[in-house]
């Protein structure tokens, strides 16, 4: 027979499996450097084009010629860039810069997408800009279909971020950051799921959180240990 003591004690165990399987624990999300309040990006990239405009229909006809020349190798890669991971610039900064070798950078970028979100989501949310595939039913996407409003890119927010961000950790390699860091964002047009005009709105979206970036202490310690480590990675020598 079981004493009691260790019954009760078998039983709370048992509980407290139960609640951990009920509620699984999730890493916790990382604090973004700036909020809404502090950059109300509606002031200073504005409302996007009417859905009658002439350069909504030129986006529209933009959409539909990359669409037809969109090939098996480009869907690949614009798979592999819809996920908003810094580490796909290592096609520029080489193998050494992944999240195993770079835990400093890898926690830093992370805030960097979480900032991403927390100015460009309101603004989302303000315009609702309809998503071009939901105008133009020629359009295809080639990726999974989004729900949120067009109007600015998250993700061309975030790509650029990431360029202009790492351009200044390793200047040795802006041309080719900026390059890859336009290209991650062109994807999202190529895969259907944006019109070219939210993309740019994306570009300026992300420069004038880089340059909001800039005037926050906490930011700024934070890019220099993410940015001493990345160097030391890959072999350049800090200036």
């Amino acid at each position: 027979m079981i004493p009691v003591a260790y019954a009760r004690f078998l039983r709370a165990c048992l509980a407290l499996v139960c609640l951990s399987l009920a509620f699984p624990v999730f890493a916790k999300e990382q604090k973004a450097f700036l909020t809404a309040e502090q950059l109300d990006i509606r002031q200073i990239i504005g409302a996007p084009p009417a859905p009658d405009s002439a350069e909504s229909l030129d986006d529209l006809t933009t959409l539909e010629a990359l669409q037809a020349k969109r090939t098996p190798q480009d869907e690949a890669r614009i798979l592999a860039d819809a996920k908003e991971k810094v580490w796909r610039f290592s096609d520029v900064l080489g193998p050494h810069f992944n999240a195993d070798d770079l835990p400093k950078v890898k926690t830093f970028f992370r805030r960097i997408v979480a900032t991403s979100g927390a100015i460009v989501a309101p603004a989302k949310q303000y315009w609702m800009r309809p998503r071009p595939f939901t105008i133009d039913n020629k359009l295809s996407p080639s990726i999974k279909r989004p729900t949120s409003g067009s109007w600015p890119s998250r993700h061309a927010t975030t790509g650029t971020l990431f360029g202009l961000i790492l351009a200044e950790m390793v200047p040795e390699r802006q041309a080719e950051l900026m390059a890859r860091a336009r290209e991650f964002a062109d994807n999202r047009a190529f895969a259907g799921v944006h019109y070219p005009s939210d993309i740019e709105a994306g570009r300026r979206t992300a420069t004038a959180i880089v340059a909001k970036l800039k005037e926050d202490p906490d930011f700024l310690t934070a890019f220099a240990k993410a940015r001493a480590e990345l160097r030391q990675k890959l072999g350049f020598t800090l200036h």
